[in-house]
């Protein structure tokens, strides 16, 4: 099931699946073991490891249906496969283009779907007239992966807290009736300048059909924020880290 949202600024909140929820289905043991399609608890572990590579390679959509409410940590993620899409060439980039399979990151309260279920810090989405719902990443306790819904016209914000960064993810639209607050570039204007560690948003996937799927990744105790940008066709145009900048 696929539910539309209100316009090209407001985030995929809701489910995007094309194939149900499912770790590792029998169905599939054969494509697996020839190596056909990746497994999902095999792909969790690369992203842990290599994150940049992995986000080069695979791309990578992130749900939220918001029923798990305020940002932090949780195990209500599933990771699952996905829609293939296309990755840039090791070589001419995106002038050579080759298919690939991709994987989804479903955070729901609902039910209990299929899917290899992981622990995430999870940053919540909030309309851009209301105060960010921050979420600390810890430097040596919880899970070491962060997720948020995709972004479509929003943007995601790194600040340094008391003891550790803390990350917010800003919507320019009003979720009840979907009318604009301000554009995603307005957005993203105003929050630069702030004094904030990192600013991505709009004005970083400049074009309408551009969206971008945020994920930090911890390792020897110091996380690192990156930024897949793709297009609708779900072909990866590029991998940015984000913080720390370089």
């Amino acid at each position: 099931m696929v539910l539309s949202h209100f316009s090209s600024d407001i985030d995929e909140f809701f489910f995007e699946a094309t194939i149900p929820r499912m770790t590792d289905p029998v169905a599939f043991q054969t494509l697996y073991q020839q190596g056909a399609l990746f497994r999902p608890t095999v792909a969790i572990q690369q992203l842990l490891s290599n994150p940049k590579d992995f986000l080069l390679r695979y791309p990578l959509n992130i749900a939220d249906d918001d029923t798990i409410g305020a940002s932090g940590e949780t195990n209500r993620a599933y990771v699952t496969n996905w829609t293939g899409g296309k990755r840039p060439g090791s070589v001419l980039g995106t002038a050579r283009m080759h298919k690939t399979e991709a994987f989804c990151i479903t955070m729901t309260n609902t039910g209990t779907p299929d899917g290899h279920q992981i622990n995430v810090h999870r940053v919540r989405t909030v309309e851009s007239n209301k105060a960010a719902d921050w979420c600390a990443l810890p430097t040596n306790t919880g899970p070491s992966l962060m997720t948020t819904c995709m972004l479509t016209g929003c943007s995601f914000i790194v600040r340094q807290g008391t003891t550790s960064i803390e990350c917010g993810h800003l919507l320019p639209t009003d979720l009840a009736t979907g009318n604009a607050i301000e554009t995603g570039a307005a957005l993203n204007t105003r929050l630069l300048g702030q004094g904030y560690l990192a600013v991505y948003g709009r004005l970083q996937y400049s074009k309408d059909d551009r969206r971008a799927a945020i994920v930090g990744v911890r390792r020897n105790n110091q996380w690192k924020i990156y930024a897949q940008k793709r297009d609708f066709s779900n072909n990866i145009i590029s991998v940015h880290r984000i913080y720390p900048p370089k």
